[in-house]
């Protein structure tokens, strides 16, 4: 029988995310909190819903597991993260940057992007760095993640609800092949507007860096990753600023004008914000 803790986790990853219930769960512990919650969710069976993850290749880590990584373990962290594939979570994210950007982006943000990745994912180049981003985000985004799967360096975040199309199967199984596939809700969970918050919150926590490819004045979700890690997390962001005359600079510019970004080149400019392994 699964124990207390991972069939609390299962189910609060299965409601919509709540800042009340994060902070609930900080002062009381998974456990309690689902204990309080689950007669009004009489329809949530978190065994059923560990047995279908199980069945589908999705398994539930949550903080006590040996593969949890220490980057989660910040305030309003994630109660539980689900994983599909073969690398070891921690291990991945010992050196990692996580990519963002607007979608769906230009020729230019993915070619910048596709050379970053692979200047961070070639071991001769002062150790592999594992880029992490939003798999059915932008054309920058996938360009980091098809380049970095083929250098076992990938990890890619997902919205278990949202509809994925075939090409996007095809890019989560190739880095579930050599890396990891996270989402922070459970499969079968309903899709919610919340999830959006709790990607960006997930993107921003997972990497000791974060680099925002492009950007324009309104992109709010790439824009917020790059907040969440300066300013609630206290990690380095970069950025790269892009054409003048591009609307997609605007992001990054501002971030750069304002001091809360650093520009990005090359990985060489990464390499030493990165936690040492």
């Amino acid at each position: 029988m699964t124990d207390p803790l991972r069939r609390a986790c299962a189910a609060l990853t299965s409601l919509p995310p709540d800042r009340n219930r994060v902070e609930a769960v900080r002062r009381h512990g998974p456990v309690a909190v689902w204990d309080r919650l689950a007669g009004y969710h009489r329809t949530l069976d978190p065994d059923g819903v560990l047995e279908h993850a199980t069945r589908i290749g999705w398994r539930l880590l949550i903080p006590s597991d040996p593969d949890w990584p220490a980057t989660l373990n910040t305030p309003g962290g994630p109660v539980g993260l689900w994983a599909h594939g073969t690398g070891h979570l921690s291990t991945l994210l010992s050196r990692a940057v996580t990519v963002t950007s607007a979608a769906p982006g230009s020729d230019y943000g993915s070619t910048v992007t596709a050379d970053l990745a692979t200047d961070l994912t070639t071991p001769d180049q002062g150790g592999a760095v594992t880029v992490v981003a939003f798999a059915g985000g932008s054309g920058a985004e996938t360009a980091a993640l098809t380049v970095a799967a083929r250098g076992h360096t990938a990890l890619a975040v997902v919205d278990l609800p949202t509809r994925i199309d075939d090409g996007e199967h095809r890019l989560l199984a190739a880095v579930a092949a050599r890396g990891a596939v996270l989402s922070p809700a459970a499969p079968g969970a309903l899709p919610t507007p919340q999830r959006v918050q709790a990607r960006i919150d997930l993107l921003a926590a997972l990497a000791s860096v974060t680099v925002l490819i492009e950007a324009g004045a309104d992109d709010n979700v790439p824009l917020a990753v790059a907040f969440a890690a300066h300013f609630r997390l206290r990690r380095p962001v970069f950025a790269v600023p892009g054409p003048v005359t591009s609307p997609l600079s605007a992001g990054p510019l501002t971030l750069l004008r304002e001091g809360t970004a650093r520009i990005v080149t090359s990985g060489d400019d990464l390499r030493p914000a990165l936690t040492p392994r």
